[in-house]
């Protein structure tokens, strides 16, 4: 692991307690981290930090790699680390063999991933560039990505990052990509233009990083797909520092004029679902400190219908999908009050910790 990204490690935390980790050297370097309060050891696998808790450990990801640091530790570590070791290869392989929420998404990801890295060409995301360069414009207003910590909570193959914000960050920004897929996280990794980054194999519903750790923490589209949904943001909302940024884009429950029985498309993620707009807001309110700087709510019928039929011409014309969102973005503010089915399927958030009075950083 290159040093200069080793020295980072010093924001993880514990997936359970939350507390602080130590580092498991061999003369390798680096080979894991250590959790002395819940006596259990986090493997690291390419240089991706595989930081579970409890109840999502994987036997199938971690036995191997935790039999190997076990014989690398057998003669010269601590009995705090053999013990340590013995408890964690006990926990994995006598947890329940029933997938948990993490993983019964992951498998579907991971086969998206492969069949991704694989392709000739990337896939096409200008639609979900295109609606989220209004946060990251909103982001620039208010401050600058120029030596900023960065966590891309979901980042699968870090298309966002890479699109939007990439271009605006310097040598001393740190990105952090955060995913339960390790197909997804390695594929980021070749494709990530910013090499000062760090990858974390874990749930988003349970961060395993110190308070403050943050100066932007992204949720683009993986907070409905998480056990805790919008909940997730209290504990967010600990990850940040004063003055920094939330990215929010969900897709919101709304009554929909077509049948489930009736409905085309591929196959989808288990926890495909949404997240409801009071609850959402609730929980950016509960965190205490959080303000909503701007929001933006669209994607009606005219918005499916259209993207539905002339999708593949859309995503090849910004002015043309301009067009669309904006009369779609219009029709919500007209006929969503009266109309349930012209009421927005997704929000966009851009929230700030702390006060509302401007601050650029």
């Amino acid at each position: 692991m290159d040093p200069a990204l080793e020295s980072h490690t010093d924001i993880l935390a514990c997936p359970d307690c939350r507390g602080a980790l130590r580092s498991m050297r061999t003369n390798d370097g680096l080979r894991g981290l250590s959790c002395p309060q819940c006596s259990l050891v986090f493997p690291i696998k390419e240089d991706i930090f595989i930081l579970l808790p409890r109840n999502a450990r994987s036997s199938a990801l971690e036995n191997d790699l935790l039999v190997d640091l076990e014989r690398s530790f057998s003669e010269s570590s601590s009995q705090e680390i053999a013990g340590a070791l013995g408890n964690t290869l006990r926990l994995i392989n006598e947890s329940p063999r029933r997938k948990t929420w993490e993983w019964e998404d992951e498998e579907f990801w991971a086969n998206e991933y492969s069949a991704e890295s694989e392709a000739i060409s990337e896939k096409n995301w200008n639609d979900r560039i295109w609606q989220r360069d209004f946060l990251i414009d909103g982001l620039l207003k208010e401050t600058t990505l120029s030596g900023k910590t960065i966590l891309d909570c979901g980042c699968g193959e870090g298309q966002d990052f890479r699109n939007l914000m990439a271009r605006h960050c310097d040598e001393a920004t740190l990105y952090v990509g955060a995913d339960i897929s390790f197909d997804g996280l390695r594929l980021n990794r070749k494709r990530n233009p910013c090499k000062n980054s760090l990858y974390v194999l874990c749930s988003a519903d349970w961060l395993p990083f110190k308070k403050g750790a943050f100066d932007v923490i992204c949720y683009f589209g993986i907070l409905h797909h998480t056990f805790r949904k919008s909940e997730t943001i209290r504990t967010g909302s600990e990850l940040l520092r004063a003055y920094g940024h939330m990215l929010i884009h969900e897709p919101l429950d709304r009554p929909s004029p077509i049948p489930e029985s009736l409905k085309g498309g591929g196959p989808e993620a288990a926890h495909e679902e949404t997240v409801d707009k009071r609850t959402l807001l609730g929980d950016i309110g509960a965190a205490g400190d959080l303000t909503v700087v701007s929001t933006r709510e669209f994607m009606t019928i005219l918005y499916g219908g259209m993207m539905r039929f002339f999708r593949s011409s859309l995503i090849r014309n910004e002015t043309a999908f301009r067009l669309v969102v904006r009369s779609d973005m219009s029709l919500t503010k007209i006929l969503g009050p009266a109309i349930p089915y012209f009421r927005p399927r997704e929000i966009m958030l851009l929230v700030r910790k702390g006060a509302l009075t401007a601050h650029r950083q």
